[in-house]
C-alpha cells in the first residue's frame, strides 16, 4: 500500500473494500528470508505501529479492524453493507506465508504452495 490508491478511493468516492492482511512485518520480504535465507532477518519488522485506519481516516475513508480471536463474519458484513470504501486491518500471526510464490532462481512451472488437480 502506497496511499496513491487511497487518495484515488477517496477522489472518485469508489466502494472498494481494502483487506489489509498485518503482519506487522514486511511480510513478502520476510517469508523470503525465512524460506530462503535460514531466517536471517534484516529491515522487516515494522517496530512503531502503523495505525492504518488513522491513514484511511485521513482520506475521509471508514476503517474498521479484524482482531486475531475476531469472528470476522459480521465486520466483512459490516463494510459490504456501508456501499462506501473501507480499510479492514486484519491481525495475522507474524510468520503466515503467502502463496503461491516463486523460488530464487525457479521458473513460473516451479512456483511453491500451487495445488495439484484434485487437490482443492
Amino acid at each position: 500500500m502506497n496511499c496513491n490508491e487511497l487518495a484515488t478511493i477517496a477522489r472518485y468516492k469508489l466502494p472498494i473494500i481494502i483487506l489489509l492482511m498485518n503482519n506487522q512485518t514486511l511480510g513478502m520480504v520476510r517469508q523470503w528470508q525465512t524460506l530462503f535465507f535460514d531466517h536471517h532477518y534484516s529491515e522487516t519488522t515494522l517496530d512503531t505501529p502503523i495505525d492504518w485506519l488513522a491513514l484511511a481516516g485521513a482520506f475521509g475513508i471508514k476503517g474498521m479492524k479484524i482482531r486475531r480471536d475476531d469472528d470476522p463474519k459480521p465486520i466483512l458484513q459490516a463494510a459490504l453493507d456501508l456501499g462506501e470504501a473501507v480499510v479492514i486491518d486484519c491481525e495475522i500471526p507474524i510468520d503466515d506465508k503467502v502463496y503461491p510464490m516463486v523460488a530464487p532462481g525457479a521458473s513460473i512451472e516451479e512456483m511453491l504452495g500451487v495445488a495439484e488437480p484434485g487437490e482443492y
